[in-house]
């Protein structure tokens, strides 16, 4: 028990201990900055932060390649921080590893409203921290800004690696999320507000929704860089780096706002079993948009009869505005059944309008009974050039009509 005063770990262990309330290893109420450099944090048990529990305006710095916060345990009906838990003041990760906790939120890293969570390096995973509900790696309802180090390999309910939906979450720089799991939606991230300026979401899966990022609320998912999925393939049947969902394997927009104005979302699989199941790319859905003003939505694949979407999937009421970036090589594939649409860009119950940008390359590894290979539009869709305010005209091919265009878009002199 650390109050106001100062406490450095630099070797040996603090493990098997246990709190009846919180801060099973560790629990620090600071004022002054506090740094823990070697040692490890094992074993510890509370009800929340089994590890750590942290208080008081001072900073916490993790900062040490060899300490580690491993094997510690929240328990109860609605615990917080197996490993590390945030209630106020900053938490720095500089290096050093968070692994093998679990929680019922924020199996590694839980920080409160009034907590704030900066990461420069370290790893929260590859030991597999678990949460039983949200955040396997990290639950974040204060301000969370990682700029390096990886999150990795950890599993929840939602936000397989991260869920922050009341605070601002941003990744930069070389920030990795990779090889965690969601049992329901946000294989990578379960998140409002999101600003990905640089960094990789890759090799995440969600067993529903959003196999690398889930987007949740009537908030902005801003992407400025980075990729989201893979950057090669491989001969099976998911790409190599690929997040995978059954529906929005790359993203997942169930409300508010995607502005892609930069960036690569490509390599990412969607295994579909039912009929709605697509968006390989990116799912726009339920009154959500979807802003492209430029960046890539390509090499993305979607398998199974009655899907829909190789690159894009725009449905139930949600709009697509593209003015910039492409949309290409997209695949779908299908069985004995077939009946699969949209291999760029499919628009069911929604709108979509092009101003700029291309979508071509798209495709469908059987032509027979499968429809669009660049844009389907079912007909109570809007399929537009221009913006809502300058229309330009219907989008559709002189030999195919309005509905299923294979040929590249725009057509010339549309725009």
């Amino acid at each position: 028990y650390v109050y106001g005063g100062a406490f450095n770990l630099t070797s040996g262990s603090i493990s098997y201990n246990t709190a009846t309330t919180n801060g099973g290893g560790v629990y620090m109420n600071i004022s002054n900055p506090l740094t823990l450099s070697n040692g490890s944090i094992h074993d510890n048990t509370a009800t929340n932060g089994g590890g750590v529990y942290k208080t008081g305006s001072g900073t916490f710095t993790m900062n040490g390649g060899t300490l580690s916060i491993t094997n510690n345990t929240a328990t109860g009906s609605e615990t917080n921080g197996g490993g590390v838990y945030v209630a106020n003041g900053k938490f720095e990760l500089i290096a050093g590893s968070i692994g093998g906790n679990t929680a019922t939120n924020g199996g590694g890293v839980s920080v409160a409203s009034e907590g704030t969570f900066t990461m420069t390096g370290g790893t929260i995973g590859s030991t597999r921290n678990t949460a039983t509900d949200k955040g396997g790696g990290v639950y974040a309802r204060g301000p969370f800004t990682m700029s390096a180090g990886t999150i990795s390999s950890n599993t929840a309910k939602d936000g397989g690696g991260v869920y922050a939906t009341a605070a601002a979450f941003t990744m930069s720089n070389t920030a990795s999320i990779i090889n965690n799991t969601a049992t329901n939606d946000g294989g990578g991230v379960y998140t409002s507000i999101f600003t990905l300026n640089a960094g990789t979401i890759s090799n995440n899966t969600a067993t529903n929704n959003g196999g690398g990022v889930f987007k949740a609320s009537y908030d902005t998912f801003t992407m400025n860089g980075g990729t989201i999925g893979g950057s090669t393939p491989n001969n099976s049947e998911v790409s190599n780096g690929a997040n995978t969902a059954k529906k929005g394997a790359g993203v997942y927009v169930d409300a508010g706002e995607f502005k892609l104005n930069a960036g690569t979302i490509s390599y990412n699989t969607v295994i579909g079993s039912t009929a709605y199941d697509g968006g390989g790319g990116v799912y726009v859905k339920t009154y959500a948009t979807l802003t492209m003003s430029g960046g890539t939505i390509s090499y993305n694949s979607v398998s199974g009869d009655n899907t829909t979407g190789g690159g894009v999937c725009v449905i139930a009421n949600a709009t697509f505005i593209m003015s910039d970036g492409a949309i290409s090589n997209n695949l779908m594939t299908t069985g004995s059944y077939a009946g699969a649409v949209g291999a760029g860009v499919s628009v069911k119950d929604g709108a979509f309008y092009m101003s700029g940008g291309t979508i071509s390359g798209n495709n469908f590894n059987v032509a027979a009974q499968n429809y669009g290979k660049n844009l389907f539009k079912s007909t109570n869709a809007i399929a537009r050039y221009g913006t809502a305010d300058a229309d330009k005209g219907p989008i559709e091919s002189e030999s195919q009509g309005a509905n299923y265009i294979d040929d590249p878009l725009p057509k010339a002199g549309a725009l």
